[in-house]
């Protein structure tokens, strides 16, 4: 299964792709300009790559934070498995 991982941040998004679960190869990041430019951006890659999978860092303990990267999210054109995973003090 292919899965990219995203760490969304108000400056910069960084990406990371596995193509077979073992090996994971970190991608360029995504320099913000706004949150337009930077979801179709992500939907580009998504879909340049193939991927089946996102996997989504998010902060539960963080509720504003959780809130705008959930509703970046909901911005990227993707039909795939999304899921969401606790980053919180890491």
């Amino acid at each position: 299964m292919k899965i990219m991982s995203l760490d969304v941040g108000l400056k910069r998004i960084g990406v990371a792709y596995t193509p077979n679960n073992s090996v994971v190869v970190p991608l360029n990041a995504i320099i913000r300009k706004n949150r337009n430019q930077a979801s179709q951006e992500v939907t580009n890659l998504l879909q340049e790559w193939d991927i089946e999978k996102l996997i989504v860092g998010i902060p539960f303990t963080n509720e504003n934070t959780s809130n705008r990267i959930k509703h970046f999210v909901k911005l990227i054109n993707f039909n795939g498995n999304i899921e969401f995973v606790d980053e919180s003090f890491s």
